[in-house]
């Protein structure tokens, strides 16, 4: 945004918006969105092959598929994988779930600014179009100190709440929605390592528990779930060590939950 060009066109009131904005602006199928600073295209992958049990809900957005390949049809949903670009040159779209992973540094030469960066994807819930349902992490301080201030409907994971909520206790992921907690899954039968992927998967859960995806399609998608490419993929074994292959962890931060996945091994 601080290059020439986007001054020239600000200077002549042109606008400028990101294509998920203009997607949104031509088709009738109602957003999915995903933004955070890491799990992105894990929670965007698994929330897909969860709502295939039921849906015509593909993937799209920063994960490689533009949404405007998709304008072809009227699908139940586009689950689409938001950058803090995206986010930021997104004026007016209304996602049906917006779920907001995490905040950690990153892309200040782009924001000019950590705050910049953060207000980005925040604007995602911005009162003049906030989701029908937004969803926030409760255990990252940011996310959850945002979360707090947010007036409309709310889910949190990763923390027990009275209400509107998905957790994990004594081994076991539970969402709870007016009602008493459901159990989803053992923490045990979910392929992914890592307790950045048991957030993942909550998220996944309340996604699919808004749409009215049954618990039992819901374990068994999770189950058959296998890790994205280049994300803490698990690539083989030469019989006594086993190799992932971590290529996206392209930053400081996200190196460190990647070794983090694996706890006391040296």
């Amino acid at each position: 945004p601080q290059k020439d060009i986007y001054k020239r066109l600000k200077e002549k009131n042109i606008p400028v918006i990101s294509e998920v904005e203009l997607a949104y602006t031509e088709t009738d199928s109602p957003f999915i969105v995903i933004t955070g600073t890491n799990g992105k295209t894990t929670t965007t992958t698994l929330a897909s092959l969860i709502l295939s049990a039921d849906f015509d809900a593909p993937v799209c957005g920063n994960i490689g598929v533009p949404p405007t390949k998709l304008l072809d049809k009227k699908y139940d949903f586009l689950v689409c994988e938001m950058s803090s670009y995206q986010c930021e040159l997104s004026k007016t779209i209304k996602p049906f779930i917006a779920c907001f992973l995490n905040w950690s540094e990153n892309h200040i030469d782009w924001h000019n600014g950590l705050e910049n960066y953060f207000n980005a994807k925040a604007s995602l819930f911005a009162l003049h179009k906030a989701p029908a349902f937004a969803v926030f992490n409760g255990a990252d301080e940011k996310v959850s100190a945002f979360a707090e201030k947010y007036p409309y409907d709310k889910f949190v994971f990763a923390k027990e709440t009275d209400k509107n909520c998905c957790y994990e206790k004594d081994g076991k992921l539970y969402f709870k929605y007016r009602k008493e907690p459901e159990e989803i899954i053992e923490i045990k039968d979910i392929p992914l390592v890592g307790e950045h992927n048991v957030q993942n998967v909550m998220v996944g859960i309340i996604i699919a528990k808004l749409c009215d995806v049954d618990n039992e399609k819901i374990r068994e998608r999770i189950m058959s779930f296998k890790a994205v490419e280049h994300r803490i993929e698990y690539v083989g074994t030469d019989g006594k060590h086993k190799f992932y292959n971590d290529s996206k962890s392209t930053t400081t931060e996200a190196t460190i939950v990647a070794l983090r996945a694996f706890p006391n091994k040296a």
